[in-house]
């Protein structure tokens, strides 16, 4: 083994050998499996990885609207009931839901045709996102209805949030055709199926459209 000399590698000092260190057999060896082992880990770790990923990808195509980037149906379910055992624990957060329907939407995709439809369907869906707080959950229903789910609330709170929702529903057309929305308040009686609050805010919804169109009805 040759003495080491010094040099500077971008003005810092650094130490080089004149000739590689050669290293005996059994120390080779030890290297050799050191570094198998590493690289062993290496791959695995960028294996669990990749399936974490994958599994997240999964999961968020599963649970959300490709068009709105809100959650979907099949996510509506579980995170109601998931609200609903809280709301039923001692103490628990009352829960509440809103089901938003935007007003003579077929004349938007009739008259304008299906993709400025879809971009009001987005518009409408960022909307709802703006008036919400951040615990809420936004769903997209289904075609041009929409449901939040709401905890911790009492029924002049979401009674306030409807009306930001509906408010920013009908500023939110720059650019693009605007829509106006129904919307239907259910507040969770207590014990009451988690199940009967969809139908409560829907039955609600038509509550609003008979009045009128573009405003908030409370189920009874």
């Amino acid at each position: 083994m040759r003495s080491p000399t010094s040099g500077q590698i971008g003005g810092a000092a650094v130490m080089t050998f004149d000739h590689p260190v050669t290293l005996d057999e059994p120390t080779n060896r030890i290297v050799d499996q050191i570094a198998s082992l590493v690289e062993a880990g290496l791959e695995r770790e960028v294996v669990r990885r990749t399936v974490e990923l994958e599994s997240l990808h999964f999961y968020e195509q599963a649970t959300h609207d490709p068009l709105t980037g809100l959650y979907n149906r099949n996510y509506l379910g579980d995170a109601l009931q998931r609200l609903c055992s809280g709301d039923d624990r001692p103490g628990g957060s009352p829960v509440a839901l809103l089901m938003i329907d935007l007003d003579d939407f077929k004349q938007v995709n009739d008259i304008w045709g299906h993709q400025t439809g879809d971009k009001v369907l987005a518009a409408a869906a960022a909307a709802i996102l703006r008036a919400i707080r951040p615990d809420d959950v936004a769903v997209r229903f289904g075609g041009e209805e929409f449901v939040v789910l709401l905890a911790d609330i009492d029924l002049h709170a979401v009674q306030a949030i409807a009306k930001r929702i509906r408010a920013s529903i009908a500023q939110s057309g720059d650019g693009i055709p605007a829509v106006t929305a129904s919307v239907g308040v259910a507040l969770r009686s207590p014990g009451e199926p988690c199940d009967s609050l969809v139908g409560r805010a829907d039955q609600a919804v038509y509550s609003a459209k008979a009045d009128g169109r573009d405003r908030v009805a409370v189920a009874d």
